[in-house]
């Protein structure tokens, strides 16, 4: 995407598509952008956490409610059951270097794991295409949560969703039996681009 698209959107959708990236694209899984291996977040043990997905938000149209520009970064601290009912870290990058020189190599997590990767092939997925369509299951940037079952959230009008994550056969994930999770923050917190409280969680059938 070489001009970013001009207007609005409640929300975009991603579609994955298996492929390279730069450091800095959008992507799923695969290596992030930073600087160093010492930024890379750990969990309150003190291991490498699981990087779920980058979102470059300067190669979309703007979701309303967040940043125009800058990096979003989505990790979770368990393998397993990725993360459930632990902390997440989301990390907001306001401006990033396209300078492939002084990035990160490989992935501290899955070295951590020796071989034993988050996602198959080379774990790197490239977001594609946007939609109008705000309210619905898939990876959504934005817009409003399609939860497999109700949730006090749903009544809850100070919140906002970053991200949503569905379960995707293409990419190796999967949340319980076909689930999928969400990424909230308050709305206070994001107009001051405070990501340090952000609320996660995954949810089955």
């Amino acid at each position: 995407m070489t001009q970013k698209p001009k207007g609005a959107y409640d929300a975009i959708e991603l579609n994955l598509t298996e492929g390279e990236t730069q450091p800095w694209e959008s992507k799923c899984g695969g290596c992030p952008y930073l600087e160093s291996e010492a930024d890379y977040p750990r969990d309150q043990d003190g291991k490498p956490m699981m990087f779920l997905a980058q979102i470059n938000l300067d190669e979309m149209p703007h979701v309303n409610k967040l940043p125009e520009q800058g990096l979003l970064q989505f990790y979770v601290s368990d393998k397993e059951m990725y993360g459930l009912d632990s902390p997440c870290r989301v990390i907001y990058i306001p401006e990033y270097k396209k300078d492939a020189s002084v990035l990160l190599s490989k992935n501290p997590f899955e070295e951590a794991y020796e071989n034993d990767k988050p996602y198959e092939g080379e774990g790197r997925y490239e977001f594609k295409s946007e939609t109008d369509d705000w309210f619905s299951p898939g990876h959504l940037v934005g817009g409003e949560p399609f939860f497999v079952y109700d949730t006090e959230l749903e009544e809850d009008e100070d919140y906002t969703m970053l991200f949503q994550m569905e379960s995707d056969e293409q990419c190796g994930i999967m949340f319980g039996d076909d689930g999928n999770a969400q990424f909230f923050i308050d709305t206070e917190d994001l107009k001051n681009k405070n990501f340090d409280n952000v609320e996660y969680a995954w949810q089955c059938s």
